[in-house]
Protein backbone atom coordinates (compact mmCIF):
# COMPACT_ATOMS: atom_id res chain seq x y z
CA UNK A 1 0.00 0.00 0.00
CA UNK A 2 1.44 3.58 -1.09
CA UNK A 3 1.47 7.28 0.28
CA UNK A 4 1.95 10.24 -0.88
CA UNK A 5 3.20 12.91 1.95
CA UNK A 6 3.33 16.45 0.92
CA UNK A 7 4.62 19.22 3.86
CA UNK A 8 1.91 21.76 4.51
CA UNK A 9 4.15 24.53 3.53
CA UNK A 10 5.28 22.85 0.35
CA UNK A 11 3.16 21.02 -1.90
CA UNK A 12 5.56 20.53 -5.04
CA UNK A 13 8.14 18.03 -3.14
CA UNK A 14 6.56 14.82 -2.61
CA UNK A 15 7.81 11.63 -0.68
CA UNK A 16 5.95 7.93 -1.26
CA UNK A 17 5.59 5.70 1.31
CA UNK A 18 4.94 2.30 1.01
CA UNK A 19 4.01 -0.26 3.35
CA UNK A 20 3.54 -3.84 3.37
CA UNK A 21 1.07 -5.91 5.65
CA UNK A 22 0.66 -9.50 6.29
CA UNK A 23 -2.92 -9.09 7.63
CA UNK A 24 -2.96 -6.67 9.91
CA UNK A 25 0.80 -6.47 11.06
CA UNK A 26 3.22 -4.07 9.06
CA UNK A 27 5.96 -6.39 7.27
CA UNK A 28 7.91 -3.43 5.77
CA UNK A 29 7.80 -0.15 5.77
CA UNK A 30 9.73 2.49 2.75
CA UNK A 31 10.31 5.73 2.40
CA UNK A 32 11.73 7.62 -0.40
CA UNK A 33 14.18 9.79 1.53
CA UNK A 34 15.72 6.28 2.51
CA UNK A 35 16.80 7.21 5.79
CA UNK A 36 15.83 3.85 7.30
CA UNK A 37 18.37 2.05 4.79
CA UNK A 38 21.23 4.04 4.98
CA UNK A 39 21.03 5.26 8.58
CA UNK A 40 18.99 2.37 10.27
CA UNK A 41 16.75 5.00 11.86
CA UNK A 42 12.98 5.31 10.76
CA UNK A 43 12.15 8.75 9.33
CA UNK A 44 8.97 11.16 10.39
CA UNK A 45 7.19 9.77 7.22
CA UNK A 46 6.86 6.74 8.01
CA UNK A 47 5.73 7.46 11.52
CA UNK A 48 3.27 9.80 9.93
CA UNK A 49 1.94 7.26 8.06
CA UNK A 50 1.86 4.26 10.85
CA UNK A 51 0.13 7.00 12.89
CA UNK A 52 -2.65 8.00 10.26
CA UNK A 53 -2.92 4.02 9.91
CA UNK A 54 -3.60 3.85 13.72
CA UNK A 55 -0.71 1.35 14.16
CA UNK A 56 0.24 1.82 18.33
CA UNK A 57 3.77 -0.17 18.22
CA UNK A 58 6.47 0.14 15.93
CA UNK A 59 6.97 -2.54 13.68
CA UNK A 60 9.84 -4.99 14.12
CA UNK A 61 10.86 -3.36 10.17
CA UNK A 62 11.44 -0.27 11.64
CA UNK A 63 13.64 -1.39 14.64
CA UNK A 64 17.04 -2.46 12.79
CA UNK A 65 19.38 -5.63 14.23
CA UNK A 66 22.50 -4.56 15.21
CA UNK A 67 24.77 -6.96 13.68
CA UNK A 68 27.07 -7.26 16.75
CA UNK A 69 24.56 -9.31 19.14
CA UNK A 70 25.44 -12.79 19.49
CA UNK A 71 29.03 -12.22 18.17
CA UNK A 72 31.93 -14.80 18.80
CA UNK A 73 35.17 -15.04 17.72
CA UNK A 74 37.12 -16.54 15.51
CA UNK A 75 40.14 -17.86 17.57
CA UNK A 76 38.99 -19.34 20.84
CA UNK A 77 40.40 -19.09 23.79
CA UNK A 78 42.07 -21.69 25.96
CA UNK A 79 40.25 -19.73 29.59
CA UNK A 80 36.37 -18.26 28.96
CA UNK A 81 37.08 -15.76 31.24
CA UNK A 82 40.40 -13.65 29.59
CA UNK A 83 40.64 -12.68 26.36
CA UNK A 84 44.30 -12.25 26.33
CA UNK A 85 45.20 -15.81 26.91
CA UNK A 86 45.86 -17.33 23.22
CA UNK A 87 44.73 -20.61 21.81
CA UNK A 88 48.08 -22.97 20.76
CA UNK A 89 46.12 -22.09 16.77
CA UNK A 90 46.26 -18.64 17.32
CA UNK A 91 50.06 -18.71 18.51
CA UNK A 92 50.69 -20.60 15.11
CA UNK A 93 48.82 -18.08 13.36
CA UNK A 94 50.58 -15.18 14.76
CA UNK A 95 53.82 -16.94 14.03
CA UNK A 96 53.18 -17.49 10.41
CA UNK A 97 52.23 -13.99 10.06
CA UNK A 98 54.97 -12.53 11.25
CA UNK A 99 57.23 -14.27 9.59
CA UNK A 100 55.25 -14.12 6.36
CA UNK A 101 55.65 -9.94 6.70
CA UNK A 102 59.19 -10.20 6.16
CA UNK A 103 59.53 -12.83 3.84
CA UNK A 104 56.73 -10.97 0.97
CA UNK A 105 58.38 -8.09 2.25
CA UNK A 106 61.76 -9.29 0.22
CA UNK A 107 60.18 -11.58 -2.23
CA UNK A 108 57.98 -8.77 -3.49
CA UNK A 109 62.10 -6.73 -4.54
CA UNK A 110 62.07 -9.22 -7.74
CA UNK A 111 59.67 -10.54 -9.94
CA UNK A 112 61.31 -13.96 -9.86
CA UNK A 113 60.97 -14.75 -6.29
CA UNK A 114 57.52 -13.10 -6.41
CA UNK A 115 56.36 -15.95 -8.38
CA UNK A 116 58.04 -18.40 -6.64
CA UNK A 117 56.18 -17.20 -3.72
CA UNK A 118 52.79 -16.85 -5.04
CA UNK A 119 53.58 -20.81 -6.49
CA UNK A 120 53.98 -21.79 -2.91
CA UNK A 121 50.77 -19.99 -1.74
CA UNK A 122 48.79 -21.50 -4.73
CA UNK A 123 50.41 -25.66 -3.42
CA UNK A 124 49.26 -24.32 -0.08
CA UNK A 125 45.66 -23.57 -1.19
CA UNK A 126 45.24 -26.43 -3.68
CA UNK A 127 46.06 -29.02 -0.89
CA UNK A 128 43.51 -30.16 1.84
CA UNK A 129 44.25 -29.68 5.44
CA UNK A 130 44.04 -32.98 6.93
CA UNK A 131 45.15 -32.40 10.09
CA UNK A 132 42.25 -30.31 11.76
CA UNK A 133 42.71 -30.34 15.43
CA UNK A 134 39.46 -27.49 16.09
CA UNK A 135 36.36 -28.49 14.20
CA UNK A 136 35.18 -25.04 14.65
CA UNK A 137 38.50 -23.29 13.00
CA UNK A 138 38.25 -20.42 11.10
CA UNK A 139 37.24 -21.09 7.23
CA UNK A 140 37.38 -17.40 5.97
CA UNK A 141 40.41 -14.85 5.06
CA UNK A 142 42.96 -12.83 6.88
CA UNK A 143 42.04 -11.15 10.39
CA UNK A 144 43.76 -8.47 11.92
CA UNK A 145 46.93 -8.86 14.23
CA UNK A 146 44.72 -7.64 17.67
CA UNK A 147 41.88 -10.24 16.57
CA UNK A 148 41.12 -12.07 19.93
CA UNK A 149 38.23 -13.11 22.53
CA UNK A 150 36.55 -16.07 23.71
CA UNK A 151 34.41 -18.30 21.29
CA UNK A 152 31.07 -17.87 23.19
CA UNK A 153 28.40 -15.52 22.36
CA UNK A 154 28.04 -12.25 23.94
CA UNK A 155 26.16 -12.35 27.31
CA UNK A 156 24.93 -8.76 27.65
CA UNK A 157 22.85 -7.13 24.52
CA UNK A 158 24.66 -4.75 22.45
CA UNK A 159 23.58 -1.20 23.04
CA UNK A 160 23.56 2.42 21.79
CA UNK A 161 26.83 4.24 22.78
CA UNK A 162 26.08 6.52 25.54
CA UNK A 163 25.82 9.99 24.46
CA UNK A 164 28.34 12.63 25.65
CA UNK A 165 27.00 15.95 26.68
CA UNK A 166 28.82 18.93 26.64
CA UNK A 167 29.87 21.24 28.87
CA UNK A 168 28.21 24.20 27.17
CA UNK A 169 29.50 27.59 26.62
CA UNK A 170 31.47 29.62 29.37
CA UNK A 171 29.92 31.18 32.03
CA UNK A 172 28.60 34.82 30.96
CA UNK A 173 30.61 36.72 33.85
CA UNK A 174 33.80 35.28 32.40
CA UNK A 175 34.20 37.63 29.49
CA UNK A 176 37.02 37.12 26.88
CA UNK A 177 39.55 39.60 26.17
CA UNK A 178 40.16 40.64 23.41
CA UNK A 179 43.67 40.05 21.59
CA UNK A 180 44.70 43.48 22.21
CA UNK A 181 44.08 43.42 26.00
CA UNK A 182 45.99 40.06 26.53
CA UNK A 183 49.12 42.18 24.94
CA UNK A 184 48.68 44.53 27.14
CA UNK A 185 48.56 42.80 29.72
CA UNK A 186 51.30 40.78 29.47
Amino acid sequence: MGFDLASQGNNARFLHVTCTFEGSFVVNARCSCRMLECEAIPCAHIFTVLRSLHVDTIPACCVMDRWTMQVTSAFPTERVTSTHVWSEQMYRFRGLRNKGNHALFKAFMSAKETKRVMEFFDDILDEDVKDIENTEATSFGPLPAYFSGANVASTSRVLNPKKIISKGAPPTNKRLRRFHESLRRD
